[in-house]
């Protein structure tokens, strides 16, 4: 943010969000966790991309990306957690 701004940063953050969303749901396809890990990983993804851009549309400020950075331990939390859970039942 300090060498091309806050509206950069906040775009990179909508892009690598709108990356990891589908990259998540891979372990479904590669059959290596089952449907509730799917169900958690789009209910989880979709929050975690919409609060990014709610915050890129909204031109929020720093409290919102520190907000973003709580939203992020919580999103990797729940994953890996379905992923335990469901991980252990499907294969």
């Amino acid at each position: 943010p300090l060498e091309r701004g806050d509206e950069v940063s906040r775009l990179h953050i909508v892009i690598y969000l709108a990356a990891l969303f589908p990259t998540t749901l891979t372990l479904y396809f590669l059959n290596v966790a089952g449907p509730g890990y799917l169900a958690i990983a789009i209910i989880l993804g979709g929050g975690f991309l919409g609060f990014g851009v709610w915050g890129y549309v909204k031109r929020l400020d720093q409290a919102w990306a520190r907000q973003l950075f709580v939203a992020s331990i919580i999103y990797l939390t729940g994953l890996f957690v379905a992923l335990m859970v469901d991980g252990r039942n499907h294969g």
